[in-house]
């Protein structure tokens, strides 16, 4: 699915990312607090930029699309995603005097697996069948948020965010079905199911980072997207001679263009903020975090899981 790399786009992420991790990690005057009072930091105006590398792997609920039996017991086969890579990134400035910036962020993530299962007969000479499944996964999604910083007591800083994202979503499902004459082994079918989604709406974050002792802590995260758009599903059947010419090919397409998808997404992780002077600082952060969009794609929910790890820095 190289061809969304072509697409114009800046793509997301993440529930404004370390930013609350940094939120307070420039120069500025707090003013006293108890150990369990709520302040909002009276910062100096700054800015911040932040890379995450991504090691995801797809969650996708795919149709199983073979069956093999073994004495009593039947299995079942449906495509089992591996880790990729992806990224994001975001850059934002922070306000003076208050507790506010504004951001913007963009992520993106490709993942293609595929299974097969060959089926053979031990009488000679007869037709061996082989199914095969590909699953595509190709995402991008942009966000531009406003956030706000509280600090509870000492140790915990909290940032409130919200927004807009647009994303991008195209998730492809093929299925084929190999057979083997005395002719040698060819594709007799293939089921091609493509959904290509896009929407825009409203985002809410809730980013919180607790300082355990001296800049070490615990991140964690949580963000929910209403997304307001299009959805286009392409059934593509082709049948194939056993030259591997083409023999039919029917294709049906199906748009909805009132389109309404939730996405949810939540991380957790360890973070460490080194202050470098007084107006510089850099943070570290690892952990694991998950996405999920309803019903984004041809089987059902698109989702992908797995660790990030990455860096912010703030001036």
């Amino acid at each position: 699915m190289e061809h969304m790399f072509k697409k114009t786009s800046l793509a997301l992420i993440v529930l404004g990312l370390s930013t609350a991790a940094f939120a307070n990690g420039g120069s500025f005057t707090a003013p006293a607090k108890a150990d369990f009072a709520v302040t909002v930091p009276n910062q100096d105006a700054g800015w911040h930029v932040g890379v995450n590398g991504l090691v995801f792997k797809g969650t996708s609920r795919y149709n199983r699309f073979a069956q093999t039996t073994s004495g009593d017991t039947t299995t079942n086969h449906a495509v089992d995603p591996d880790f990729d890579l992806g990224f994001d990134v975001n850059a934002g400035y922070h306000f003076a005097g208050t507790g506010s910036d504004v951001s913007a962020a963009f992520e993106y993530f490709n993942s293609d697996d595929d299974d097969s299962v060959t089926f053979a007969n031990t009488v000679p000479g007869t037709t061996v069948t082989k199914q095969k499944a590909d699953a595509e996964v190709d995402y991008w999604a942009v966000d531009l948020m406003g956030h706000t910083a509280v600090d509870v007591g000492n140790n915990l800083d909290m940032l409130f965010g919200a927004g807009l994202r647009y994303a991008n979503l195209d998730n492809t499902y093929t299925t084929s079905e190999y057979k083997t004459p005395a002719t040698g082994m060819f594709r007799d079918n293939e089921v091609k199911l493509d959904s290509d989604l896009w929407g825009i709406g409203p985002r809410i974050t809730f980013d919180g980072f607790y300082d355990i002792v001296s800049g070490f802590g615990i991140e964690a995260g949580l963000g929910a997207s209403m997304l307001f758009g299009d959805q286009d599903v392409t059934t593509t059947t082709r049948n194939f001679n056993a030259d591997g010419t083409l023999f039919s090919n029917s294709v049906v397409k199906t748009e909805d263009s009132n389109q309404v998808t939730p996405e949810l997404d939540a991380k957790l992780g360890l973070g460490y903020i080194y202050h470098i002077n007084q107006d510089y600082s850099m943070g570290f952060h690892a952990g694991w975090k998950s996405i999920n969009y309803f019903e984004g794609g041809v089987t059902g929910d698109v989702g992908m899981t797995g660790p990030y790890f990455g860096l912010t820095f703030r001036g």
